[in-house]
């Protein structure tokens, strides 16, 4: 089930991208993954409404 939300085309991946050479280390110089919790994915229609809500306030401010 969550296989298949997660291959539907509504959901976007927030996690940022690692840049060429980027390596994430503990503090003991070891390399180490990203933890689950750095893991961030939303739909791109919940993308859309906080757009609508930052232009109303904008413009709503103006």
């Amino acid at each position: 089930m969550s296989a298949e939300a997660m291959a539907s085309v509504g959901v976007v991946d927030l996690t940022p991208a690692a840049e060429a050479g980027d390596v994430l280390r503990a503090s003991d110089g070891r390399p180490v993954q990203l933890p689950p919790s750095a893991v961030r994915y939303t739909t791109s229609r919940h993308l859309l409404r906080e757009v609508e809500i930052v232009d109303w306030a904008q413009e709503t401010n103006s």
